[in-house]
């Protein structure tokens, strides 16, 4: 099972479900502080921000239960997916209810895109480019904005990563032979939850 968990998400080549260990200790540490260079980007002045109206309003709602919460979402907007309210109606219940732990989960989101973007850009070009879209990736200011808001665009982010470099990999096992369908269902789900967020 670990050794599935560790392929899967591996940003690094892999041969019979074992990761190359040449350099992947210096690889994995140099994207240890990139994430967390991106992590302090995100978090910087955070609690000095206010909260934007609508904003406020699904903080302040996300003390109601869940039920309503979500009714009270969809009458204000009956195009709303619910995925990321109910996610945020969740995180907040389960790390207390403060602005600060409410963009949290945004920016968590965030950060994950810089991984995501180093593996998508070393898969589709080579390690150079997957460095450079990651540095790029941490330092955006507008990754950085969308982080930090409550919003659901911080999470689109992540999951269109994802669906993008599931499917990259059907195309590279498709032309190399293999079986693609553990990458199918991947970007399936990626673009399902996608969808609702």
């Amino acid at each position: 099972m670990w050794r599935c968990f560790k392929r899967f998400f591996s940003p690094f080549p892999c041969k019979d479900g074992f990761c190359v260990a040449k350099g992947d200790a210096v690889r994995l540490a140099g994207l240890v502080l990139l994430m967390l260079l991106g992590l302090g980007l995100r978090m910087y002045r955070l609690g000095d921000q206010s909260a934007w109206c609508d904003e406020a309003q699904f903080f302040a709602l996300s003390a109601q239960d869940l039920r309503t919460f979500l009714d009270i979402i969809k009458f204000w907007g009956p195009d709303n997916v619910l995925l990321y309210y109910a996610v945020f109606y969740w995180w907040n219940h389960l790390l207390g209810i403060s602005l600060v732990t409410a963009r949290m989960l945004t920016i968590l989101a965030g950060v994950a895109c810089i991984p995501l973007v180093y593996v998508l850009g070393r898969r589709v070009f080579d390690a150079r480019a997957g460095w450079i879209a990651a540095m790029l990736t941490a330092l955006s200011p507008s990754q950085i904005w969308h982080s930090q808001s409550m919003r659901p665009y911080g999470l689109c982010v992540p999951l269109a990563l994802l669906g993008l470099y599931a499917l990259v990999r059907v195309g590279q096992a498709d032309a190399a032979g293999k079986g693609a369908w553990g990458w199918w269902v991947t970007a399936f789900i990626a673009n399902c939850l996608l969808m609702w967020t």
